[in-house]
């Protein structure tokens, strides 16, 4: 074990307080000095962080877009900081800082490299219409920086095997170490505990960022459906406004609302209430890294409804060779396309009759929740603890 001096390049607050805490404190027990970048600080997460033994460092950069003026200074500036706090490791998230946080730790002349993309996003997303000229530009444009950027990094940690099968491709990876982390993100599954089952009433929960291709519509439609046949069913969306040009605008989200067929709860501080008032847990997403909150769901012991694309389906694990699940017939004619796992299922993307089919499969076959939330709360312990990615991710920086 080598104590070495740390720089970790987050893109946002959020980003630190929701996803990177266990990794700093793993890393501080190690014996590193970590000093922790993002663009901007709440003083909660500023304070949380220096409880974890590590250095809040803010520095100037735009989350979303690509503006080649300012994204340059955004290069210089952060090469700079990264000489001046003398570290000798970098470790960037997400696509703008894997690109500019590479190329700015490469002439700080930072010796250790790495990056994480924690999924392709938007740009390289597809949606129902064709791809218009703005995003077919951005995404070549991403793909050229990311061939700059990348071979710069000694390795690039991905969460789902798609992600690195795309890049590999285009050529991407042909320079670069590319290493999928087993159980994606991970899980803290000793701060999401398994909770008990919670059916009064029969709650339906989709959390995300509110952009389209997280499956909002598809999710809203099939609950206005099912509603019609089941009144007392509750469906409830959590998730907060994005500056991604992906997003659901909030006037369409308060028409459903009025229209009462969801309700909406914007981010919560604390999410673990909201999953224990939940009886299944739905995210009909059509590409992500690894879904955090379908992970947090699993730990907490609920069934999932997702999508059979790239990060989704590897947190359903599908019944294997005679295996199968005894069926009550239900209102609605069913799709055939639904895929039968242990801890929930999966369905095609953009496909309201196999999402209809599939939530209305548990709410005549309630006795499978708790079983399917069990296997959920198994997987997440086997295969998704964070403990065991950052172990990994530590094994593979030398740390």
């Amino acid at each position: 074990m080598v104590a070495r001096s740390i720089a970790l390049l987050c893109n946002s607050d959020a980003a630190v307080r929701l996803y990177r805490y266990p990794l700093i404190a793993a890393m501080v027990k190690r014996g590193c000095r970590v000093c922790v970048l993002a663009p901007t600080y709440t003083a909660g997460t500023r304070k949380r962080v220096v409880e974890l033994g590590a250095e809040p460092v803010e520095f100037q950069m735009k989350r979303i877009g690509i503006n080649p003026a300012e994204d340059s200074l955004v290069v210089i500036r952060l090469a700079i900081l990264l000489r001046k706090l003398g570290v000798d490791t970098c470790l960037s998230f997400m696509t703008k800082l894997v690109i500019y946080g590479s190329i700015a730790a490469f002439f700080a002349g930072v010796p250790y490299r790495y990056s994480m993309i924690e999924g392709l996003g938007y740009y390289f997303t597809q949606e129902e219409q064709k791809d218009g000229v703005r995003k077919v530009l951005i995404r070549t444009a991403i793909l050229l920086l990311y061939r700059l950027s990348l071979p710069l990094n000694r390795a690039v940690f991905f969460l789902n095997p798609d992600d690195p099968a795309e890049l590999a491709t285009r050529g991407l990876l042909r320079r670069t170490s590319a290493l999928v982390l087993p159980g994606g993100i991970g899980v803290n599954t000793q701060e999401y505990e398994a909770a008990p089952l919670f059916n009064d009433p029969f709650t339906f929960l989709l959390v995300g960022r509110l952009l389209r291709a997280k499956g909002f519509r598809e999710y809203v439609t099939a609950a206005a459906r099912i509603r019609q046949e089941y009144p007392h069913i509750r469906f409830v969306l959590m998730g907060d406004q994005d500056a991604n040009p992906g997003s659901v605008r909030e006037t369409e989200v308060r028409s459903w609302v009025e229209a009462g067929m969801v309700e909406w709860l914007r981010e919560a501080a604390d999410i673990k209430p909201w999953f224990r008032a939940t009886t299944v847990c739905v995210l009909p997403s059509y590409r992500e890294g690894m879904p955090c909150s379908v992970l947090q769901a699993m730990a907490m012991g609920r069934a999932i409804v997702t999508t059979d694309a790239p990060g989704c389906r590897e947190t359903i694990q599908r019944l294997g060779s005679g295996e199968a699940l005894g069926s009550k017939k239900g209102r609605f004619a069913t799709s055939g396309r639904v895929i039968p796992g242990r801890n929930g299922f999966l369905i095609p993307v953009r496909d309201v009759d196999a999402l209809v089919e599939a939530m209305e499969y548990f709410i005549i076959n309630p006795e499978l929740i708790t079983r399917m939330g069990g296997e959920s709360r198994r997987l997440a312990e086997e295969r998704f603890d964070v403990r065991k990615t950052n172990a990994r991710i530590l094994k593979e920086m030398g740390l």
